[in-house]
C-alpha cells in the first residue's frame, strides 16, 4: 500500500490527480472546478492509511470518486447532489412607504447564524 500513498504524496494539481487515475478530462472544465475537483481528492492519503484494502482496490475506489467529481462539474450537478436544504427565512418589513419591500438578512441568505441577543 506504501506505493499508492507516496504516490498520492507527489501529486499537487487537479490535472496530476485526473492523469494518475487515467481520467480523461477537458481542460476548460478543469479551469473552471478546478478546486471542486481537488475537493473530490481531498483525504485520499488519510483514507489510504487507515484502510486494509489493497492498493489497487484503493485505486480502483478514489478513480470513482475523482471521476464522479469530474463527471459532476462537467454536467454542471457539482455540489447539486448533498447540498442542504436553505435556512428558514422570515422577511421583515423595511418601510412602511415601500410596502411590498422586504429585507431578508445577509445571515440567513449565507446560512450563518445571529449571535442570541438576551
Amino acid at each position: 500500500m506504501t506505493n499508492l500513498i507516496e504516490d498520492l504524496k507527489q501529486l499537487e494539481t487537479a490535472e496530476e490527480f485526473l492523469n494518475y487515475f487515467n481520467i480523461v478530462y477537458e481542460q476548460r472544465v478543469v479551469d473552471v472546478y478546478r478546486l471542486i475537483i481537488l475537493q473530490g481528492a481531498s483525504g485520499l492519503i488519510g483514507e489510504a492509511t487507515t484502510s486494509e484494502r489493497s492498493d489497487q482496490a484503493l485505486f480502483e475506489r478514489f478513480r470513482r470518486r475523482l471521476q464522479d467529481a469530474y463527471s459532476d462539474c462537467r454536467d454542471g450537478t457539482a455540489g447539486k447532489r448533498a447540498k442542504a436544504p436553505p435556512p428558514a427565512v422570515t422577511p421583515c418589513e423595511t418601510d412602511a412607504d415601500d410596502a411590498g419591500t422586504i429585507f431578508i438578512p445577509l445571515e440567513a441568505v449565507m446560512g450563518l447564524r445571529r449571535p442570541r441577543q438576551e
